[in-house]
């Protein structure tokens, strides 16, 4: 998590970044975005769509329980 201020109006914004790694691969960081997603998940991409369909990955849980469905779908 990254929080920036902006001390002329002093507002602060937060933040969070999320990195995803496969097997001997740097990790990257993920986008929540559903183009980005069918990226970084080439296999399955009909399950993912239709998945994907159905909840929301802009919410930290949703992104790990799509991470979780795809590993099952292995």
């Amino acid at each position: 998590m990254t929080v920036h201020r902006n001390n002329k109006n002093k507002n602060y914004e937060i933040r969070c970044d999320y990195y995803s790694q496969k097997e001997n691969c740097i990790a990257g960081k993920i986008k929540l975005k559903k183009k980005y997603i069918f990226d970084i998940l080439p296999s399955h991409k009909e399950e993912i769509k239709i998945y994907l369909k159905k909840n929301n990955i802009n919410k930290e849980a949703n992104l790990i329980n799509l991470f979780k469905y795809y590993n099952s779908l292995q």
